[in-house]
């Protein structure tokens, strides 16, 4: 059975060396799930602890999950299905997530589900907010929530109408903790919740902040197959992570894997990998925000090259453009933008840099959401989907590097910047850099005048 021995859980003898995570009397956990079935592959073993200690859980879904099967598949062969049979599979998955549950101890009515689309709210969080129209759905090709039983049925694919969900959510249920997707998970359905979570607490910061706690699912080749009985962080993120974990008894993760099993959607198409979670704890962990008053703040610092998706086809292999290094850093009103490939980019290659900013006093749905795209002999800056001035980035390269530079105005003179990028072959996502948090100190050298 596990224990807890001066922070160290322990199981058969052997000590997990990460610090666990500990409950006290009067905390009240939200869970936020990308998709049914992400709440019991991250935190499965937790909410069965939590349950059973008689501490309050509610689990939110952004989304039904209706396109589980079809997600690269939408990029590479531009898909042409029936939008009634593909709605179909979110009420059933909906229906799967209540069994899982029960599994796990909690009531059918500690579970919400917003209902916005599956592989959509990244596209939502990059270009659909204020005067934009709605997201449209590539398989259901509804821009509302089309479930009868959602928080808000109806509500329109709108980035502010998401974040009022959410808010709402928080605001209602009073969370002590938050257990959220991860920023470097590479679905882009769990990074967008990552962020709208993120700006959702900035909005509420009159109310108790909970704590955040992180978890990752989707990271290329892992978990390791090794069949060790811990669930350890991925090796390139081991160092730059404050990572935590929550051991299961034997209870606890008998419960765990009955709630996967009924995730029959899952089952179906990936239980391999599922499988892969079913260890003696969950994990947690997240990036420090970062600073940009004290230096310069590195993204990403590189992947061995070798280590490429499992599901790339050899031509997309071949021609894989990664990420080596992506550095930010703040010259008087300038934010630059230091990025390195493993190759210059060629014809049917490109790359995206994110740079969004965030202030208080500013609804964030009027705030500036900059998207530089990058092909092999262009470069367009948008601001969600408006073309900006020319020249209002500078963008120079030298083969593999690419400097971009960013006037802090053009961002809205924000307080904090939400940043990430990746990169892409014909569409098909080939690398990510996990989106960041950097704050940028108020008396950021208001007077200095730098030529962007």
């Amino acid at each position: 059975m596990a224990t807890v021995l001066a922070g160290i859980p322990v199981r058969g003898g052997e000590a997990l060396p990460l610090p666990a995570v500990e409950w006290k009397a009067g905390d009240r956990v939200l869970v936020l799930a990308p998709h049914p079935g992400d709440e019991t592959i991250g935190c499965g073993a937790t909410i069965r602890q939590l349950t059973a200690t008689g501490i309050p859980v509610r689990i939110v879904f952004l989304t039904c999950g209706e396109h589980s099967q079809w997600s690269l598949q939408l990029y590479r062969e531009r898909l042409v299905v029936n939008p009634d049979k593909v709605s179909l599979l979110g009420p059933r998955r909906m229906q799967e997530a209540r069994a899982a549950a029960g599994e796990l101890g909690l009531a059918a009515d500690s579970l919400l589900f917003l209902g916005y689309p599956d592989f959509g709210t990244l596209n939502i969080w990059c270009a659909h907010w204020a005067e934009a129209m709605p997201f449209r759905s590539l398989l259901t090709r509804t821009r509302e929530v089309p479930y009868a039983d959602a928080l808000h049925p109806g509500a329109p694919y709108k980035g502010e109408v998401l974040l009022a969900d959410l808010k709402d959510v928080i605001r209602d249920f009073r969370p002590t903790c938050i257990l959220v997707s991860h920023p470097a998970d590479q679905h882009p359905d769990h990074q967008a919740l990552y962020l709208f979570s993120r700006v959702a607490l900035w909005d509420l910061s009159d109310e108790p902040e909970p704590v955040r706690r992180p978890y990752l699912i989707h990271y290329t080749h892992w978990p390791d197959r090794d069949g060790t009985s811990w669930l350890l962080p991925p090796t390139d993120l081991a160092g730059a992570i404050d990572w935590h974990a929550v051991a299961a008894d034997p209870e606890q993760a008998a419960s765990r894997d009955r709630a996967l099993a009924a995730h029959q959607t899952d089952e179906t198409f990936s239980s391999g990998r599922l499988r892969l979670f079913a260890r003696a704890n969950d994990l947690y962990g997240d990036f420090a925000d970062a600073d940009l008053s004290v230096g310069p703040e590195t993204l990403e610092s590189g992947k061995a090259p070798q280590i490429l998706p499992e599901e790339l086809t050899a031509e997309e292999k071949e021609r894989h453009v990664g990420v080596e290094a992506c550095t930010m850093s703040l010259e008087g009103r300038i934010v630059q933008v230091d990025l390195r490939l493993n190759r210059a980019l060629e014809p049917g290659m490109g790359a995206s840099v994110y740079v969004f900013g965030y202030r208080p006093d500013h609804p964030f749905e009027h705030m500036p959401k900059l998207i530089i795209t990058l092909k092999a002999f262009s470069a367009e800056v948008l601001d969600q989907a408006r073309p900006c001035p020319p020249g209002l980035v500078s963008v120079k390269r030298s083969g593999a590097d690419i400097r971009l530079r960013i006037p802090l105005e053009a961002l809205g003179s924000p307080d904090r910047l939400l940043a990430g990028a990746r990169t892409y072959l014909n569409d098909v996502p080939l690398d990510w850099v996990a989106w960041r948090v950097l704050r940028v100190p108020s008396g950021a050298d208001s007077s200095a005048s730098v030529e962007p």
